[in-house]
């Protein structure tokens, strides 16, 4: 995982669903067939409302997020139908510009079962080609 210590780091903690509808909905997108939660799907969660508006708010107007990479560590598979805690940190990189999202998911019952990382590269945005 990528480190980014020493950096600007928020935290926003939200109680999230693997409802089957959502995972059905992943695995079509992904012609996933198996009949496991796919790793992956812990990903979504990335697009919810309230962590899209903290990304916004933590990277201001004039950029434009764009996916560099992910990864994940599972220790255990998510299960349909089960509420879980997700914990996010943020943290800004001066050089290049981007945002560090380190995540963990956790049962109800505070047990961490995997962890995540995003990385997205900050583009400034253009009113017109240079």
């Amino acid at each position: 995982m990528i480190s980014a210590a020493g950096l600007d780091e928020k935290v926003l903690t939200l109680t999230v669903r693997a409802s089957s509808k959502h995972i059905a909905e992943f695995k079509a997108a992904v012609f996933d067939t198996g009949s496991s939660v796919p790793i992956a799907f812990a990903f979504c969660w990335i697009t919810l409302a309230e962590v899209r508006a903290r990304i916004a708010s933590l990277i201001g107007p004039g950029q434009l997020p764009l996916h560099e990479s992910q990864s994940f560590e599972v220790i255990e598979p998510l299960a349909p139908e089960t509420d879980y805690v997700l914990t996010l940190s943020f943290a800004l990189i001066e050089t290049p510009p981007g945002l560090d999202i380190q995540g963990r998911v956790s049962r109800q019952d505070g047990v961490i079962i995997l962890h995540m990382q995003t990385l997205l590269r900050l583009l400034p945005v253009r009113e017109a080609p240079e």
